[in-house]
């Protein structure tokens, strides 16, 4: 399992695995939806606590790698808009579950998202 989920993320990956074992104190990955940057936020992730890492690419099969990719792991925390979190099955789609019928899905992430990572951070 490389970093990179399609070929066209080939670069970004790259970069990102540059950044292991120097971290900065956030990293923010965006891009157009559909484009596999939550596949690739998703292996970046599992690269950064990987307990047995090739080539800077997550194992894939160690207890922290599964956690990531389950949704479960305690320290990974995703910040998504409702339309986003709609598409992506739980337990990524969080509080949004199940949408009242009529309602339009918010595109924005909201601020009350970013507190709450606030909270989880204690800061």
């Amino acid at each position: 399992m490389g970093l990179a989920p399609y070929p066209w993320l080939e670069r970004p990956a790259e970069v990102l695995s540059k950044m292991l074992g120097k971290l900065p104190g956030g990293v923010l990955i965006y891009g157009p939806r559909g484009c596999g940057v939550f596949e690739l936020a998703s292996r970046f992730a599992a690269a950064v606590v990987c307990q047995h890492p090739v080539d800077g690419a997550p194992c894939g099969i160690c207890e922290e790698c599964k956690l990531i990719f389950s949704g479960n792991h305690p320290d990974l925390r995703y910040v998504l808009s409702e339309t986003e979190a709609a598409l992506h099955p739980e337990p990524w789609n969080g509080k949004f579950g199940e949408i009242p019928k009529g309602k339009s899905l918010s595109k924005q992430i909201l601020i009350e998202q970013v507190r709450g990572i606030g909270e989880y951070l204690d800061v």
